[in-house]
């Protein structure tokens, strides 16, 4: 039986910030990695291959994002709004 191939996540050059995040994953895996530089003016919003992914939170961890890998390569996006700034 031969191994199922892995997909590539391309996490837009942040990868290094995001704690338990692989290079690789099968398809029907589950990713997952969190994120813990957190600003408290700031809001922070994860998206797979341009879906929004309602990450969940955890004091000692920060922001953890989960998602299905699905069959093909994706890009996860990470979009910060500082919520002192006026818009």
């Amino acid at each position: 039986m031969a191994c199922a191939k892995k997909h590539t996540v391309d996490y837009g050059g942040l990868q290094e910030f995001y704690n338990g995040a692989k290079d690789k994953y099968r398809a029907g895996e589950t990713v997952e990695f969190s994120f813990d530089m957190i600003a408290t003016d700031t809001t922070y919003d994860f998206y797979v291959d341009g879906e929004y992914i309602n990450a969940g939170y955890s004091d000692d961890r920060g922001m953890i994002v989960k998602f299905v890998m699905p069959d093909h390569d994706v890009k996860v996006e990470l979009k910060t709004r500082n919520l002192m700034i006026e818009e």
